[in-house]
């Protein structure tokens, strides 16, 4: 049986700690891959025009010009619809209120 310096248990349960810490604030920014190519489809509202209604998110690891496309394609299915009278559109990034 061998005996562990204190010193370095604490050292590493440090390291541990601020790399979890490092992991979660990453992961909270953009994925950790240092760009947004996400897009978000809203809608807004037929009672408040000024409303932003989140419909959709594309975050495929295929890359901006794919998530535009895919959201600009589901706009415009949405927008085709005779019945819709409210208005449907498009922006980069994640889902702002």
């Amino acid at each position: 049986m061998s005996i562990r310096d204190p010193r370095t248990i604490d050292r590493s349960r440090k390291a541990a700690a601020g790399a979890a810490i490092g992991i979660a604030l990453c992961a909270a920014a953009v994925g950790c891959t240092g760009r947004d190519d996400r897009y978000t489809l809203y809608r807004d509202s037929v009672v408040d025009p000024t409303q932003r209604v989140h419909v959709a998110t594309f975050d495929a690891a295929d890359g901006d010009a794919y998530n535009r496309d895919n959201c600009e394609a589901a706009r415009a299915v949405f927008q085709a619809h005779p019945d819709i009278r409210t208005k449907f559109w498009c922006e980069k990034g994640h889902f702002k209120k």
